[in-house]
């Protein structure tokens, strides 16, 4: 029983490599180009449950880095406008909340990047740009490799915005909540 912890780490991070490590370059640097000419605009976060969380931790990295960034449900989220950027992470791309958000964005000029395992969802068929995980059969609960897949897109894109934009890390740190 003593090696049961290593096992389970190279199954998971096997499940994780496997949904990651198809064909993203393409859509990586898609989405890495637009946030990285995002600085002039706000960038709003749309996910329910896990996958809200994972791609609430994105949105505060962008805070830290100085972009004017929010989660749905933030009590100072402004408006959506023409221009800004609208992320959502759902795998299944039907959630029936965050679609019609996605709509009224849309509607007022938003770009929208859907992160989720269906292209042709209700969601992937009004993206600007859609980031598809693949899926895999997974010894984890319900979604849970999807989650963790994102989480770690989400970090990737974070280390090559703060290399490509040249952000200090100390600056960063800075914009860190001391209220915790």
């Amino acid at each position: 029983m003593g090696q049961l912890f290593n096992r389970k780490l190279v199954e998971v991070f096997g499940e994780i490599s496997s949904v990651l490590s198809s064909d993203l370059d393409s859509q990586f640097d898609e989405i890495s180009t637009m946030f990285a000419n995002s600085s002039n605009c706000c960038i709003f976060g749309l996910g329910a449950g896990r996958m809200g969380y994972s791609l609430q931790a994105f949105i505060m990295r962008l805070s830290h880095m100085g972009h004017q960034a929010y989660m749905l449900g933030d009590t100072t989220l402004p408006r959506v406008s023409a221009g800004d950027i609208v992320i959502v992470n759902s795998s299944s791309g039907e959630t029936k909340t965050i679609v019609l958000l996605a709509k009224l964005a849309k509607a007022h000029g938003a770009k929208l990047v859907v992160v989720t395992t269906k292209a042709t969802s209700a969601l992937g068929k009004m993206a600007d740009i859609v980031v598809k995980i693949e899926t895999t059969k997974s010894k984890q609960p319900m979604k849970t490799v999807y989650e963790q897949a994102t989480y770690i897109l989400f970090d990737i894109l974070v280390s090559y915005l703060i290399d490509a934009l040249e952000i200090d890390l100390e600056f960063m740190s800075s914009n860190h909540s001391i209220l915790e």
